[in-house]
């Protein structure tokens, strides 16, 4: 009895993907339909009727197989490789595909007298400068670190001094919140004398440039491979036109390009970098001359602790320009000012490795790559903090109230009688203001609590609770034997920080803060009132904490005429700007503590 047609179909489906299984299925379904199927004879494999048969087959098996590779390209669930990922990837989502850099701020510091000197132009009633170039590079302990904008060191026609970023070409690496910078004016002794010298705080990443280039041959497409060491972090294509560098675009498939604006290609292998312009840019005019390659590469993931390297010497600067967007004469009396110097007094860690396939997967399918301002959803919120180097767990899902914990690991300890960091813990603290403002260890001030570090916390069941009862000044008159055995029997918890709890507008905001160890950074001489006819000045100043604030202790270094006014006439008065202020001053008395034998008061 002849097979029908939905048997001889569902049959295909099994083995779809083997077309000689598929034809001898089609034989054995032309036997079963014979009358008398002995006497059936296949034909020679030559014969017209087989050949078509063979080829009708793999036709029929190659289109079925095109249409699953569709498939997968059109639906990222279905996606088995980077290749098929990367349909559903816009250019920025790139970012996030590969390694990502850590970054750090260093310090710069330049004499301001050169500065002045040097600025161009050197004579001119307008406002002169000096520029840090765009790409400058810090190397240090084999670690290079780039500058992602131009910074202008301006000299105004008062003889003051403004620093700002040039934001003229902004930079696809990172966007700026403002185009300022921290700067500060410090007064340091040198061979004998009091110099100022401008220091900048600069933020640099962890990462360095390859530049390559070669020229569009005509009536050939441009391809060209580039090597280069460590991770993959990003790479920009540009075209020289006449004297200036026009960046290209970019991207990573390998069939959705736009005709009509000329588009590189990239394809990322271990350490190599493809770069392919299609022939059709070559031959309607639209690509030509030399095009050029930037590299972007990292370590990725570090952990460094830049402290250690305290010679200036181990400092390595490299002002660079690779699209010549600051004239020469701006920069170039950088490379030759006399007093100028690098360092940093921070440690680096965080940065990322590139994506594994699953991750990358993951996200694609989540709809949480690059080309966001802040993480909305929850999977871009744990991608964001993915990146910044923190575990995320959440604790509480409901729709309308969802807790997360974000955690990373802490830095190797720093003091060799510790082989281990500092134990952490990252759980729930449920109070309220009433509870808090009970403590003897907390700052009552209405809308806004201080949690003190002397406030005990205690962990419980996965909780963490206030410690009530007591607080460390008590704990501490117990016995040494009572106050082990407490210890060992519960789990006592401290933070170093000061927690502000802060209520006042619409937004609940919680600030930590460090504060046991106050430092006085640099002080500076700013100006002087030559009509009072008195030497005075500050000749040494400390700064320690004590019970409820701060104590700054001034002495003072003067001349015999202001030693021997009566104390009632003289005054120490420190002026600050208070949180949230711009231009109002708030200003405190200081006390008369005593004097010493050189009459010098304090």
């Amino acid at each position: 009895m002849a097979e029908n047609l939905r048997t001889v179909l569902g049959d295909l489906a099994t083995y779809q993907y083997n077309p000689l299984a598929v034809k001898s299925r089609i034989l054995d379904g032309l036997k079963s339909g014979a009358t008398d199927a002995d006497n059936v004879e296949i034909l020679d494999p030559a014969d017209p009727v087989i050949f078509s048969l063979e080829a009708t087959v793999a036709l029929a098996c190659m289109a079925i197989e095109h249409d699953v590779t569709c498939l997968r390209k059109a639906y990222p669930a279905m996606a088995e490789s980077y290749e098929d990922l990367y349909n559903h990837m816009s250019d920025v989502d790139y970012l996030d595909r590969f390694a990502l850099p850590s970054g750090v701020p260093f310090n710069f510091i330049i004499g301001m007298d050169e500065l002045k000197n040097k600025a161009i132009p050197l004579i001119s009633k307008d406002t002169r400068r000096l520029v840090i170039p765009r790409d400058t590079k810090i190397t240090i302990g084999g670690y290079a670190f780039t500058l992602q904008y131009a910074i202008e060191l301006r000299v105004l026609p008062y003889g003051g001094v403004q620093v700002i970023y040039n934001t003229d070409t902004p930079s696809p690496i990172s966007a700026l919140s403002s185009n300022t910078l921290q700067w500060t004016v410090r007064t340091v002794p040198h061979d004998g004398l009091p110099l100022d010298f401008l220091q900048i705080e600069v933020p640099m990443l962890q990462y360095d440039i390859q530049s390559g280039s070669s020229a569009i041959v005509l009536g050939t497409s441009y391809r060209n491979t580039y090597t280069f060491p460590d991770k993959f972090f990003y790479a920009r294509v540009w075209m020289r036109r006449g004297n200036k560098w026009v960046e290209l675009l970019t991207t990573h498939s390998q069939e959705v390009i736009d005709p009509t604006r000329v588009t590189a290609q990239l394809r990322v292998t271990e350490g190599q970098l493809e770069v392919y312009i299609p022939d059709i840019y070559v031959r309607n005019g639209l690509a030509s001359g030399e095009i050029r390659t930037d590299i972007y590469y990292t370590k990725g993931k570090i952990d460094l602790d830049l402290r250690a390297y305290t010679n200036p010497e181990e400092y390595e600067i490299k002002f660079r320009d690779l699209n010549g967007e600051t004239p020469s004469e701006f920069s170039s009396p950088l490379e030759v000012l006399t007093y100028k110097q690098v360092f940093c007094n921070n440690a680096v860690t965080g940065g990322r490795n590139e994506l594994s396939f699953g991750e990358l997967r993951r996200r694609v399918i989540d709809n949480a790559l690059g080309g966001r301002l802040l993480p909305i959803s929850d999977e871009q919120l744990r991608s964001v903090l993915n990146d910044m180097g923190y575990d995320v767990t959440k604790s509480i899902d409901f729709v309308t109230d969802r807790i997360y914990h974000a955690s990373s690991e802490l830095l190797p300890s720093t003091i060799p009688e510790l082989s281990t960091s500092i134990g952490t813990i990252n759980g729930i603290l449920q109070t309220s203001y009433g509870e808090l403002a009970s403590l003897p260890t907390v700052y009552d001030n209405g809308n806004r609590v201080t949690l003190s570090p002397k406030t005990l916390y205690e962990e419980r069941d996965g909780r963490v609770y206030l410690d009530t009862a007591g607080n460390v000044d008590s704990y501490k008159l117990l016995s040494p034997g009572e106050r082990a055995r407490l210890v060992n029997s519960r789990r006592f918890l401290f933070t170093p920080f000061h927690y502000v709890l802060d209520n006042n507008s619409n937004v609940f905001e919680a600030r930590p803060y460090y504060l046991s160890n106050p430092k006085v950074e640099n002080k500076r001489f700013v100006h002087t009132n030559t009509k009072l006819n008195l030497d005075i000045g500050v000749g040494d100043y400390a700064i320690d904490k004590v019970v409820g604030g701060y104590r700054l202790l001034i002495l003072t270094r003067s001349g015999e005429t202001y030693k021997s006014l009566p104390d009632g006439q003289c005054e120490a008065q420190i002026c600050f700007t208070p949180r949230g202020y711009s231009d109002d001053y708030a200003r405190l008395n200081g006390k008369l503590i005593s004097r010493n034998d050189d009459k010098e008061r304090l």
